[in-house]
């Protein structure tokens, strides 16, 4: 069960994979990225109202996780992180811990999605994503997850190697997805993600400063 005298820790349970699968296409939908990178996390706590908190214990907190290969996919079975959330209404998390393993981990962007229409230069740019999930116990049952800013945009928290810019449009969920990232420098950068009525966008700009943690159903 995850140690509660230490700020960050790797799991030593596993969420099953296929948990992992459905929430990640769940929440597929979102994207984007920032200017300047990011070193600390300062984010509101949001728990849905289907989630009794009544319940919740020491171990109830996020889990974070590596995707390679592009902005979506699968989460690798290793390293990930917990952090719990204990009784606070904020959550404070340093990105010093995790960056060492993401830059070991990060990879340039998989033939799959190239072959889409995603096209990112430097070609040699190596990326990995930040996956998010709420854990709700320590026998590894677990909640959808994520970021979001004040205006109700996902977030999605990206490592980038070098400066980059990533641009297309693929079609994802049936909709158009327009690509318009800019990365100034390596290091983890928000990329945000709104999603339009026919459409949806991955933008380098940030319209606010807030980020809410959420665990279970997004709510703006």
């Amino acid at each position: 069960m995850p140690n509660k005298n230490r700020h960050w820790e790797k799991l030593h349970f596993k969420v099953p994979m296929k948990i992992k699968m459905f929430f990640i296409l769940c929440y597929a939908i979102a994207g984007t990225c920032v200017a300047s990178d990011v070193r600390t996390i300062n984010a509101l706590i949001k728990i849905d109202q289907s989630i009794d908190t009544s319940k919740l214990d020491s171990n109830f907190g996020i889990e974070l996780g590596v995707i390679t290969g592009g902005l979506f996919g699968t989460p690798s079975e290793s390293p990930y992180w917990f952090k719990s959330f204990g009784d606070k209404k904020m959550i404070s998390i340093s990105l010093h811990d995790l960056e060492k393993d993401f830059m070991r981990l990060a990879t340039p962007i998989s033939k799959e999605k190239a072959d889409l229409g995603v096209k990112i230069l430097p070609k040699d740019t190596k990326l990995a994503r930040v996956s998010t999930f709420g854990v709700l116990d320590d026998s590894g049952s677990v909640e959808s997850g994520g970021f979001m800013d004040g205006e109700g945009n996902f977030l999605l928290l990206v490592y980038f190697d070098k400066q980059c810019q990533i641009s297309g449009t693929i079609t994802h969920a049936s909709k158009p997805l327009t690509y318009d990232i800019k990365i100034n420098k390596s290091g983890f950068h928000w990329i945000r993600g709104t999603v339009k009525q026919d459409s949806l966008e991955l933008s380098s700009k940030l319209i606010s400063n807030e980020v809410v943690l959420f665990v279970g159903e997004p709510r703006t």
